[in-house]
């Protein structure tokens, strides 16, 4: 799967059943050696509006990616990294 596949999927952590952003508005983090994707890093929803500074980041290991649907990326087991 190419990542131009998987820019307008939502992400969905299936252990809050939140939706955490779409993979247009998160950074990847690569291994520089085997060039594998390690980190899905998603900006916090914010409920006010932010016009100003850098917001705070969910940090995705992608192994917790569970499923890839055709509209979803579907994502658990809470890791201790995040947040």
């Amino acid at each position: 799967m190419r990542l131009s596949e998987l820019r307008h999927k939502e992400i969905i952590d299936i252990d809050s059943g939140m939706r955490l952003g779409r993979i247009a508005e998160c950074e990847i983090s690569f291994d520089r050696v085997s060039g594998r994707l390690v980190d899905l890093m998603i900006p916090k929803q914010e409920d006010g509006f932010r016009l100003f500074g850098k917001s705070e980041m969910h940090l995705i290991a992608w192994e917790r990616i569970q499923k890839i649907s055709d509209d979803f990326i579907l994502i658990g087991a809470r890791d201790d990294r995040a947040e």
